[in-house]
């Protein structure tokens, strides 16, 4: 009779959630007329899944969806032109969409834990904003729909990972993401991962 075994098949699903630092919260012009709410905190939230694909024992290709969140709490009780602007607890957010497809290889090749990632993506902004201008008071989300807040980018990234069990590797990887067409740098990402290796039943004679 035959019998079975498992093996890891080409396929793999890896989570991570963890923190950002994005340079394009801050980067808005200085000295604005009237009363303005851009800016929000540099250190934000993000994670994300993708999809892996196994080309050898040392690379895969990969294919991903991440989201970041940047925010800020805003209070604010003033006038301009005669006009009154009372903001309570009001959390502006800055939010990215990116999705990318990429490139990893192990570092080492007696020491598979490192890898080296690189790719493309795209990225779609979802930017709140208060603006008390001459007699104007503007509250609005810039995006793609509104104002074509999207853009394309690379990045690239380091990654340490150890298996834990027959199916699951744990690991941290971090990643940097630079703006192509609009020409600026985007964010740095520090997140822990979870990676699981999907098997396939192997018949032995």
């Amino acid at each position: 009779m035959p019998s079975f075994s498992q093996e890891n098949s080409k396929i793999s699903v890896a989570i991570n959630f963890g923190l950002n630092g994005n340079f394009n919260v801050n980067d808005y012009y200085k000295n604005p007329p009237g009363i303005t709410f851009y800016d929000k905190d540099f250190i934000g939230t993000t994670g994300g899944a993708e999809l892996k694909y196994r080309l050898s024992q040392s690379s895969n290709i990969t294919l991903g969806y991440m989201q970041s969140q940047n925010s800020r709490v805003v209070n604010f009780f003033g006038t301009n032109n005669g006009i009154s602007l009372d903001i309570m607890d009001f959390t502006l957010r800055h939010k990215e969409h990116i999705f990318y497809a990429g490139y990893e290889r192990s570092l080492f090749k007696h020491n598979p834990a490192f890898k080296i990632q690189g790719g493309i993506y795209y990225v779609r902004f979802a930017m709140q904003e208060i603006e008390l201008i001459n007699n104007s008071i503007n509250i609005w989300e810039r995006n793609k729909v509104n104002a074509g807040m999207n853009e394309l980018g690379v990045f690239m990234g380091i990654q340490y990972s150890r298996k834990i069990d027959t199916h699951f590797e744990l690991g941290i990887q971090s990643r940097i993401f630079y703006v192509v067409t609009a020409v600026f740098l985007d964010q740095i990402t520090l997140t822990p991962t979870l990676t699981y290796h999907f098997s396939k039943t192997k018949t032995k004679k």
